[in-house]
């Protein structure tokens, strides 16, 4: 088994086991709201950009990639405009289903290998992905993505970004655990990332976020999550500098 069907394996395994243990309740919580408060701000930054983005045009498509159990795909759905949303496990999309029924919105869901995408040319005003890059051969999605964009379009992401040391030695001790395989080490965005999507793209924006993450479990003894949240972009904004130590990234790449 190579190591797409490997992650393909064990996001479908994961999937089954939501499909058991989620209430409705649970699958009617999307975008930031899943994670805690101090890992909000970059999931508050993308989901801002695709309201923001929606809003200035009448009517918008757009591509979520790789959406897994789709808590990050319904945004654009929600301000109006037409989202199709991919991912080759199954079973991911079995609960993206479930949870657009419960919403009552009209995502179109579909399992799909997104480094070959089956839509014509500039078929897209945005395409979006979340945490899945170091999952894919990104010189091939990106000029995937560029191709589906139509002229002025966005490709907008979120992920994990892989300078900063304690950050990777996290990464590595996951590999060792079987929590991830040994491609997801090497694909994981950084500045090379950065410059690939600049030779495609007219203009790329990224923003960083969450240099100083690694402190959190000190100060979960100490003060309250919201506390820690402004505390960490407090240091964020002081020591931008040093954003190339971030844990995550959000990057807005322009046709």
């Amino acid at each position: 088994m190579n190591n797409k069907e490997i992650e393909k394996s064990r996001y479908n395994d994961d999937s089954i086991k939501k499909l058991k243990s989620r209430s409705i309740e649970d699958l009617k919580i999307i975008g930031a709201d899943n994670f805690p408060i101090y890992l909000r701000p970059p999931y508050l930054a993308y989901h801002n950009v695709i309201k923001t983005y929606v809003a200035k045009k009448n009517k918008i498509s757009q591509l979520d990639l790789c959406c897994g159990d789709g808590i990050h795909s319904f945004t654009g759905a929600i301000e109006g405009a037409d989202v199709i949303a991919l991912d080759f496990a199954e079973k991911s999309i079995e609960i993206c289903r479930k949870r657009n029924s419960i919403l009552n919105l009209q995502v179109e869901f579909r399992t799909s290998d997104v480094q070959t995408l089956a839509f014509e040319d500039k078929t897209f005003d945005i395409v979006t992905c979340v945490g899945s890059l170091s999952y894919l051969d990104n010189s091939i999605l990106f000029t995937e993505v560029y191709r589906v964009l139509k002229n002025g379009g966005m490709f907008l992401c979120l992920d994990s970004f892989n300078y900063n040391p304690i950050y990777r030695l996290n990464r590595f001790i996951h590999y060792l655990r079987g929590n991830r395989t040994y491609s997801t080490l090497t694909r994981m965005p950084n500045n090379k990332t950065i410059q690939l999507l600049e030779k495609k793209f007219i203009n790329v924006k990224v923003s960083y976020f969450g240099i100083f993450i690694f402190i959190v479990p000190l100060l979960n003894i100490f003060i309250s999550q919201d506390k820690i949240t402004s505390i960490l972009n407090r240091l964020d904004q002081y020591f931008c500098k040093l954003n190339r130590f971030a844990f995550k990234v959000v990057i807005e790449a322009t046709k």
